[in-house]
């Protein structure tokens, strides 16, 4: 489950980090995991809530960082808080949830 994925993630810290400013993409996993839900199936709730329609740009971003995130952290089983690329993801997905 994803849960038990999350939980088996162990952020280590660099000193060569390429991404200036607090990592965020183990305390976002491990909040996605608290819903119960995956990061697509989180991306719909989410969508839902702000009544983003299908055709919007700022949905369809969503949509594809979601399944990037997904796809690395389900199916690659990647230990995503250490991955520079998963940071900047994650830092995206915020980004775009809060934009206003």
């Amino acid at each position: 489950s994803l849960k038990e994925a999350v939980e088996d993630q162990s952020q280590v810290e660099f000193s060569d980090f390429p991404l200036e400013g607090p990592r965020t993409a183990g305390w976002m996993l491990n909040e996605i995991s608290k819903t119960g839900q995956d990061p697509l199936a989180r991306h719909i709730s989410w969508k839902h809530e702000n009544d983003i329609k299908d055709e919007q740009r700022l949905g369809e971003m969503h949509e594809a960082l979601s399944e990037l995130l997904d796809l690395a952290f389900t199916y690659d089983q990647l230990d995503c808080t250490n991955l520079a690329c998963v940071e900047s993801v994650c830092r995206r997905l915020q980004h775009v949830e809060y934009e206003p």
